[in-house]
């Protein structure tokens, strides 16, 4: 009897599990939706290597593997390099909780789904393109 109802409750969690992850993709697909329908100049272009740079960003922040980006994960990615220069590193870490904030701030509108976690989707979509255009395309080729 005991294991009956330990399965009952083990399939309801996993309904309600499904559910969420449901919710979370339909919030995720409308909002990329929007941005991917939102009107752009014909003479826009992205570079493979820009592409390739942007997606590159991603799987390196993704240290868990999991194939989202914690908050954690977006915070030690935008740190300095081995390589930065010794100027960039001080003014890093000297401004670290100003920079902590903007960060936050640029995680929390592209996390549309509310979990602390960035999709790809999220991140490319949402926080490359969508932010680029708002940016005017500074990212972006422009062919005349």
């Amino acid at each position: 009897m005991y294991r009956v109802a330990q399965n009952i409750g083990r399939d309801e969690l996993s309904r309600e599990l499904a559910a969420q992850e449901r919710k979370e993709n339909d919030v995720t697909r409308r909002a990329c939706l929007n941005e991917l329908m939102a009107p752009e100049p014909d003479n826009i272009y992205y570079s493979l290597h820009t592409i390739k740079d942007v997606l590159r960003a991603f799987y390196y922040a993704d240290q868990s593997g999991d194939g989202k980006i914690s908050l954690d994960e977006f915070f030690d990615s935008q740190r300095p390099g081995r390589y930065a220069s010794e100027e960039e590193q001080k003014g890093f870490y000297e401004n670290t909780d100003k920079i902590r904030r903007e960060l936050y701030d640029r995680f929390k509108g592209l996390d549309v789904t509310g979990d602390n976690r960035l999709s790809l989707a999220e991140f490319f979509i949402l926080g490359f393109l969508g932010v680029d255009r708002s940016e005017e395309y500074k990212k972006a080729k422009k062919i005349d």
